[in-house]
């Protein structure tokens, strides 16, 4: 019927719309009913008994991770993982704080801002953003993953421990911070720009992830193809590739 065509057409824009602004409502529902947790003392941040309200270790604990609170960790105050730890919410590290993730365990956070020290023993997934104005730094048995478009923007970014594995994962472009890796992995998908990037140890392509210059390989390197599909060397294939490594496959 051709009068009932625009009518159709109207509900349907007005059924999209109405998801949209509810999804919307929802999203800010759930931001201003976050609520900030503090550290206390020295202890364990999987535990949900080591958070408070209060910033003196008063006031009431969490519920649950699954929310999207704010967990502070305060200046003097050291948390160390001892199991895996997933939140949904984000983690802030504050000047003088610090935040350890102990060596077999595996941490989730989204949103992690370091002002103070975070060390990675274990494996850890950021998968929204990294930034802050302290220091992150994956040590020898450390693996960071990192699945996101965002740039890391902490400001020291620590990636040069012997054994260390830091994998930029996103589906999609991703943009490598210009520096020194032990192994480095490229996966997921798109493009990743790996200007002024030197691999010291294994640099694996994996996925369908590309590079977008040659990286400058150390003598003791590796480069490794374990992509999810047949691979064909690129850009990252030097013209004389002298890593005592080799290449494999």
């Amino acid at each position: 019927d051709l009068h009932s065509f625009p009518t159709r057409r109207s509900s349907d824009l007005f059924r999209i719309l109405s998801s949209f602004l509810t999804g919307l409502m929802l999203l800010l529902v759930s931001a201003a009913n976050a609520t900030t947790y503090y550290s206390f003392g020295n202890n364990d941040p999987g535990v949900l008994a080591n958070w408070w309200t209060g910033v003196a270790g008063t006031g009431t604990h969490p519920g649950n991770f699954t929310g999207a609170d704010v967990f502070t960790i305060q200046s003097g105050n050291t948390y160390t993982t001892t199991g895996t730890w997933t939140i949904s919410g984000s983690v802030t590290v504050n000047s003088g704080g610090t935040l350890v993730i102990a060596a077999t365990n595996t941490v989730t956070i989204p949103t992690l801002t370091s002002n103070g020290t975070v060390t990675n023993n274990g494996t850890i997934t950021v998968s929204t953003s990294l930034t802050g104005t302290g220091t992150f730094t994956n040590a020898v048995t450390g693996t960071f993953n990192y699945p996101t478009s965002n740039t890391v923007g902490v400001t020291t970014f620590t990636t040069t421990a012997a054994g260390n594995t830091v994998n930029y994962s996103n589906a999609g472009a991703q943009t490598v911070k210009a520096q020194a890796y032990s192994n480095l992995t490229l996966s997921g998908s798109g493009s990743k720009t790996t200007t002024t990037v030197t691999v010291n140890g294994i640099l694996n392509l994996a996925g369908t992830a590309t590079v977008s210059v040659v990286p400058t390989y150390g003598a003791s390197s590796t480069l490794e193809y374990s992509g999810s599909g047949a691979q064909t060397t690129g850009t990252e294939f030097p013209a004389s590739f002298t890593g005592t490594g080799g290449v494999i496959s």
